[in-house]
């Protein structure tokens, strides 16, 4: 009985694994589908103030950009 649970335990723990690491790419890519054609031009004033950042943090949300 205790080797069965233990078997049990050890397929719960790689499907959740599975799912933890597969899942959220496949909801992204079906959910997200901002697209980016062309390469964007970055304005030298633009590119001196992130150069002279110590600290930059992407703090946005992409769940809002889902329909």
């Amino acid at each position: 009985m205790k080797k069965r649970l233990l078997y049990f335990l050890a397929a719960l723990v790689i499907i959740y694994g599975l799912i933890t690491l597969i899942a959220p790419p496949i909801i992204e890519k079906g959910m997200n589908l901002v697209a980016y054609t062309i390469p964007r031009q970055i304005n030298p004033e633009a590119q001196a103030l992130y150069n002279s950042l110590d600290f930059i943090a992407d703090l946005h949300c992409d769940a809002l950009l889902w329909d």
